[in-house]
């Protein structure tokens, strides 16, 4: 057995990320931290993107090559390169065809089988009733004196009143079956969920695009 070394490139608030290297090559280690308020299944959700878009010839991301539940991690090949420093046309053109192929799979089998992303929304309810919690979380927070305070108070002041005033007006204005009426399945798109050049590596002019959690 060849012995790995372990170098850990990133730890947040959903995950941590380990290089593991020895003279056979390169590999990524995520270990997942389990949600248990929202019991959001990060490691699962993605896993099973990853699988999906290499099973179609999507390219441009990690292999899935190895799942622990027992222990919350994921091995993933690893990719080279470096976080874009200037975002350029180039960029977006990739990032844009990313997308566009992603979806040209949307109604494969496996690609129906797929779980839905932790904030989906399929009705306008959905959407109204996501940003109704994630404001109140925010307007919850005892912030720090500067400018945490004065954003918070932004939104307390000025937000807050124009959402309500916002979401009042179309409640009353939507027909009650409109209000609820979810997405038809053909009109919902396969979507990376946190899309952004954040989580991108770019190569040789190449981009690479990461974190499908």
């Amino acid at each position: 057995t060849i012995p790995f070394e372990m170098e850990r490139i990133r730890a947040g608030r959903n995950s941590e990320v380990w290089r593991l290297s020895n003279r056979d090559g390169r590999w990524i280690l995520k270990n997942y931290h389990q949600d248990t308020a929202t019991e959001c299944d990060r490691l699962g959700t993605e896993f099973a993107f990853l699988e999906f878009l290499n099973n179609v010839g999507v390219r441009g991301v990690a292999r899935p090559l190895g799942i622990d539940r027992p222990f919350n991690r994921a091995l993933y090949s690893f990719l080279s390169g470096n976080r874009p420093s200037t975002i350029t046309a180039r960029h977006i053109t990739q990032a844009a065809s990313f997308v566009r192929e992603v979806n040209e799979h949307r109604t494969a089998p496996e690609a129906v089988a797929l779980g839905n992303a932790s904030d989906a929304c399929f009705s306008l309810r959905d959407h109204l009733e996501l940003t109704e919690a994630r404001m109140g979380r925010l307007m919850a927070i005892t912030p720090e004196p500067g400018v945490q305070a004065e954003a918070h108070a932004f939104l307390n002041e000025r937000v807050h009143p124009r959402w309500v005033e916002t979401r009042d007006r179309l409640a009353r204005e939507m027909e009650s079956s409109e209000f609820e009426k979810p997405l038809p399945t053909g009109a919902r798109i396969l979507s990376p969920s946190d899309f952004g050049f954040h989580n991108t590596l770019e190569a040789k002019g190449d981009l690479f695009f990461l974190d499908f959690e």
